[in-house]
């Protein structure tokens, strides 16, 4: 091999092991703040949303304190009239409520009635998640959040999946 090749060779091989280092190095920092600023704009999605659900849930509790408070009513009548509010309240654009008792019974669902009546304490999301379980939990724990996967039924469907 001449001389002149050899010469552009030790020129050019640690040009381009440098080249591909730096870009190596630099599609390495791009990706992982890609991900911490996703992961920053999670976080923050996660607690608007949280905080909007706080404001959402604060009150729909003034809506069913009147019935709570109204002395005229039995606590079997105050219990329907909750349940019926509960039933008539939405949030966002497609937010509802529901309601289990102690022991993971659906007292109130609007979207899928036929679940009220059900035991769900055992029901699990795609990822094993005891839901309802966890969701009990929490309440009994004095409330907070917790985060599971539910396919959000629209109005009118009629069955769980």
């Amino acid at each position: 091999m001449p001389l002149k090749a050899k010469l552009i060779l030790l020129t050019l091989i640690p040009l381009v092991i440098v080249t591909a280092s730096v870009s190596w190095i630099t599609l390495y920092q791009a990706k992982a703040l890609g991900e911490k600023e996703i992961s920053i704009f999670r976080e923050s999605l996660i607690r608007t949303k949280e905080a909007a659900l706080k404001d959402s849930v604060e009150l729909a509790f003034d809506a069913i304190e009147q019935a709570y408070l109204d002395p005229t009513l039995s606590e079997r009548e105050a219990k329907v009239e909750v349940k019926a509010i509960l039933n008539r309240l939405r949030y966002g654009t497609d937010g509802y409520f529901f309601a289990y008792d102690k022991v993971g019974t659906n007292l109130v669902h609007p979207i899928i009635p036929e679940l009220v009546g059900r035991n769900l304490l055992k029901l699990q999301d795609q990822d094993g998640d005891y839901l309802i379980e966890a969701l009990l939990f929490q309440a009994q724990a004095g409330g907070g959040f917790h985060q599971y996967l539910w396919q959000k039924p629209q109005p009118g469907r009629r069955s769980l999946s």
